[in-house]
């Protein structure tokens, strides 16, 4: 399969500006981007299906760019808004980009160690242009009449009493100066977005063929929705899923996916995983009501945003391993035979060969190298029936050296 092929077989691509021309441009190394507002100090959930596509484009061996919209986030995007946001004061800007950018350079690779990623901030090249060269270079070649027929422009402007301001307006105009950036610069050939940036997408195709003549192309991605149709994204109640451990707790995110809707979980695992699709295909023949595919789903992309310490994390919360699956999920744990109750913990780290000798492990114990379900024991410590977690329990040795240790009923 073709590279879009194989975009279009995960439910990745929802259109394209031309199809034959993205084909094209994609069956050789090109330079694709996305851009990423911070308006605040994390992403989110529902920005991981435009993160997952220029994932799977870098490996088919393309050059990505994550471009953090330092400038454009102190406009504010009108795009599926009601109502003119707040302005972002620069410091909160500044921070939120720092935050956005490392969280980028994780999910995708640093550019020190993965070849072709680039992150780029737009405030790098926006705050150098004066609002006569913005107007000259960038705002002469836009109608208004065609900025007024954007979905975005004409929703504000037919609620009564509300309209929008000079400022959001200029938003299209803005990211259009990007794409041409990214094309004179990096030879960005192609940006990717939600399937609500279609009109902003154009815009930044049509500026770079009135000023260089070439032809470049647009992908849109699917929005993350919920069973009702509405898009998952930032909130103000304050149930936004962040993709920050300190916004959201692995085991909270981790719940999320485990809780998706029967009818999209596979869908989302197509999207959203490299689950191999005949294992996905298989997994969509299983009884839901085992909640396979689901456990999946949460398993990936927790491991993706939160590492192995994040998923070990979340499956230890409230006994979520309390059953063989879950058991043989948790990589890097050792699974061992049940054990009697009042078992010294001294015995139990000879018993597991952890240590080589009673006297090593009291060294071990003595050092607060030895814990329980994350807690350092002392050396008389002994296992009672209470201090297992639906009959679990959780011995380390160290950071690295971990057992999952069964009460015998």
């Amino acid at each position: 399969m073709s590279v879009l092929e194989q975009l279009d077989a995960r439910g990745l691509v929802q259109g394209t500006t031309d199809r034959a021309g993205v084909d094209k441009e994609l069956s050789t190394p090109s330079c694709v981007y996305v851009g990423f507002d911070p308006t605040a100090d994390s992403l989110h959930v529902g920005h991981l299906l435009p993160i997952m596509t220029l994932r799977r484009l870098h490996q088919a061996g393309h050059k990505i760019i994550p471009l953090v919209g330092g400038a454009t986030a102190m406009i504010g995007d009108p795009t599926g808004k009601n109502a003119e946001r707040n302005l972002l004061d620069r410091q909160n800007v500044f921070n939120n980009a720092a935050q956005v950018k490392e969280q980028l350079e994780r999910l995708l690779g640093k550019p020190a160690d993965f070849f072709q990623v680039k992150v780029l901030n737009n405030f790098d090249w926006l705050n150098k242009m004066s609002v006569v060269d913005f107007l000259r270079d960038v705002g002469k070649h836009f109608a208004v009449q065609q900025m007024m027929n954007m979905d975005s422009v004409k929703t504000r402007f037919s609620r009564e009493g509300e309209g929008m301001s000079f400022t959001e307006f200029s938003y299209s105009l803005l990211q259009s100066q990007d794409f041409l950036q990214l094309f004179e610069d990096e030879k960005c050939t192609i940006q990717v977005g939600g399937s609500d940036q279609w009109a902003n997408i154009c815009g930044g195709i049509e500026l770079v063929r009135r000023k260089h003549g070439r032809q470049v192309f647009g992908i849109t991605v699917p929005l993350l929705l919920d069973p009702q149709g509405n898009k998952i994204s930032k909130t103000a109640e304050g149930d936004t899923v962040w993709l920050s451990w300190e916004k959201t707790g692995p085991e909270k995110f981790w719940q999320f996916w485990f809780n998706t809707d029967d009818s999209l979980v596979i869908d989302l695992l197509r999207k959203l995983t490299d689950v191999p699709l005949q294992e996905i295909d298989e997994l969509s023949r299983t009884k839901f009501s085992e909640r396979l595919p689901h456990r999946r789903l949460a398993n990936e992309l927790t491991l993706w945003v939160h590492g192995q310490r994040g998923l070990d994390s979340a499956l230890w919360s409230k006994g979520k391993f309390d059953d063989t699956v879950a058991l043989g999920e948790l990589s890097g744990f050792d699974l061992h035979l049940r054990l009697e109750e009042n078992l010294s913990v001294i015995d139990l780290l000879v018993k597991l060969k952890a240590t080589p000798s009673k006297t090593e492990a009291r060294k071990l114990i003595a050092g607060g190298g030895v814990h329980w379900n994350r807690q350092k024991v002392e050396q008389d410590f002994k296992l009672k029936a209470e201090d297992f977690v639906g009959n679990q329990g959780l011995l380390s040795k160290g950071k690295k050296n971990r057992f999952v240790i069964i009460l015998q009923e």
